[in-house]
Order: structure tokens, then C-alpha cells, then sequence
């Protein structure tokens, strides 16, 4: 892969990936490393790259991947505590932000196990197709049917639940 081609997949892919990133990551400087590391290995293992999928599954299976990676980290969870203590700037992308995050099926989306969460977010709102995401996340598609149909259960017993306990 030459710097251009590289170039051309960060210009056509990198907005995608930020955001793919931030929904696992919730911090959009973490989202940002972590979209830097995504085109970093692109970029090392493209002559692996077999041409299975689409140029965007896969660099959206990396992404997942590392950012499944930054969580398991305890550095990722203290820093995630810290976060929370800290007043945030009000800039035109928090207020944006802040109102995304107010809504109320997003909030229960983002409240998922991450499991769960995943699908949905893959599935809904990122618009892949179940057998996208089997390859993406490296699960059959029979376990991605059942984390999309847990999910969705979830969500309807947590509105409901709103609903009547308000």
C-alpha cells in the first residue's frame, strides 16, 4: 500500500472510524489514538488483507479490536473514572455531544453490556448486515441473531420498565 492509497482509505473511512470508535470508547481523544492505530495496522498488515470483505469491514473489525483492547485495560478504567470528575469545556461539539448522549433509546443503547451493545450499534447504526458483523466481531451469525434478539429484549424490558416506573 503506498502513503497515497493510505491517504485515500483515512479520507474515505476515518469519520466512519472515529465514530465506531468513540460509541466503544465514550472519549473522543481515545476514539482519536485509537483511529490512529487502526490506520497504522491497516497499513502494516494490508498484503494480509484477502479481500473477503469490504476494505470498511475490515478496518472496522481492527477498530473493534482495539478498542476492545484499550478496555480491558486498568489504566482505561481509571482514566474513565478521572474523566467523570472532571468538569467538561462546553464547546459546540460537547453541546452536540451532550444531546446525542440525552436521548433516550441511545442512553439505553449505550447502557448495554458491551455484547450487546455492539450489535445493535453495528447492526442499526451502522447499517452492516448480520453475516458483516459475524465477521467483524469473529462469532457465528446464529450468535449474532441471538445477541441482536437479548438486546432488543433488553431495551423493550427497560422501556417498558421507564414507562410504568417513570
Amino acid at each position: 500500500m503506498t502513503e497515497y492509497e493510505l491517504e485515500q482509505m483515512m479520507n474515505q473511512y476515518g469519520d466512519y472510524i472515529a465514530r465506531t470508535c468513540y460509541i466503544y470508547l465514550k472519549d473522543w481523544a481515545l476514539a482519536e489514538d485509537a483511529v490512529q492505530e487502526v490506520f497504522i495496522k491497516a497499513y502494516r498488515y494490508i498484503s494480509e488483507f484477502r479481500k473477503e470483505s469490504s476494505e470498511k469491514t475490515w478496518l472496522t473489525s481492527i477498530a473493534i479490536n482495539i478498542c476492545k483492547n484499550y478496555v480491558r485495560t486498568s489504566w482505561f478504567r481509571k482514566v474513565q473514572i478521572g474523566i467523570e470528575k472532571i468538569e467538561t469545556r462546553n464547546t459546540l461539539e460537547d453541546e452536540l455531544i451532550n444531546q446525542i448522549n440525552q436521548s433516550e433509546l441511545l442512553k439505553q443503547v449505550m447502557d448495554l453490556p458491551i455484547k450487546y451493545r455492539e450489535v445493535i450499534l453495528l447492526y442499526y447504526y451502522q447499517d452492516f448486515k448480520i453475516n458483516e458483523i459475524a465477521e467483524i466481531l469473529g462469532i457465528s451469525e446464529s450468535s449474532i441473531k441471538m445477541r441482536l434478539n437479548r438486546a432488543r429484549k433488553k431495551l423493550k424490558d427497560d422501556f417498558e420498565e421507564e414507562c410504568i416506573y417513570g
